[in-house]
């Protein structure tokens, strides 16, 4: 019988780590798992998908080394998963972006930002914890039908940014690290602080993970002090 570490030739098979993350540490994480290739020669496949896609998926069975969301997703998880201890990778703060071309709104307050928003047409969010937040705020608003009405949800692995460059809403709110790296979009990136969400993103090594000493040793870098001016590059902070 062939070993199960051999591939059909013969030759040893290349382990790769598996791991899946929400869109807003893709970008991150891509870098950071490259400099970690280069480093130890450790094989890594990410996945990339919405937040809540990536919830049921792991949800229904799907085998992952490490699972990267925010931490309050990883902690629903769990009580249908075991996980190692989630490890604290980065905060990620929200932010407000409007088209390149439209005039900076004002939102030095929060009565300023709820003017503006009622001012819009239309208001991008996720279905992640932004636009969850995002919802919370207009209920404590008691506008929840006003604004509600106007939200324009983004399909799982489609930026807000993306929708806002292409006109399709006036206005939206997301993870400051996946509005970064898009082009036609003007960002704003202090929130008035009672409307601001910083959302920290963990990492979890499944108990099922069949290489869960390459896994932990991956998750230790990702949290290491070598990461953190990546993390930062990327609109991020080091977890504490």
């Amino acid at each position: 019988m062939m070993n199960s570490d051999m591939d059909n030739s013969g030759q040893a098979a290349v382990k790769v780590l598996k791991v899946i993350c929400s869109m807003a540490t893709s970008r991150l994480l891509q870098e950071l798992i490259l400099a970690y290739t280069k480093l130890t020669g450790t094989q890594v496949r990410l996945e990339s998908t919405g937040g809540v896609t990536a919830v049921q998926r792991v949800a229904a069975g799907e085998k992952f080394d490490i699972v990267i969301l925010a931490l309050p997703a990883i902690t629903r998880l769990a009580t249908s998963v075991q996980f190692s201890p989630p490890a604290n990778i980065a905060l990620s703060k929200m932010a407000l972006a409007v088209h390149e071309d439209h005039p900076t709104p004002d939102i030095n307050n929060e009565e300023a930002l709820r003017t503006v928003l009622l001012g819009a047409k239309s208001i991008g969010c996720s279905t992640g914890p932004s636009g969850d937040h995002l919802k919370q705020i207009f209920t404590r608003w008691g506008q929840e039908t006003q604004l509600g009405q106007k939200l324009v949800v983004a399909p799982p692995g489609i930026s807000v940014g993306s929708l806002i460059a292409s006109g399709k809403v006036d206005i939206g709110f997301q993870q400051l690290s996946e509005l970064l790296p898009l082009l036609g979009i003007k960002i704003l990136e202090n929130l008035p602080p009672e409307v601001q969400l910083t959302t920290c993103f963990a990492g979890a090594i499944p108990e099922y993970s069949e290489d869960a000493t390459d896994a932990k040793a991956l998750l230790q870098f990702l949290v290491s002090p070598e990461a953190d001016d990546i993390k930062i590059q990327h609109g991020m902070t080091p977890s504490e």
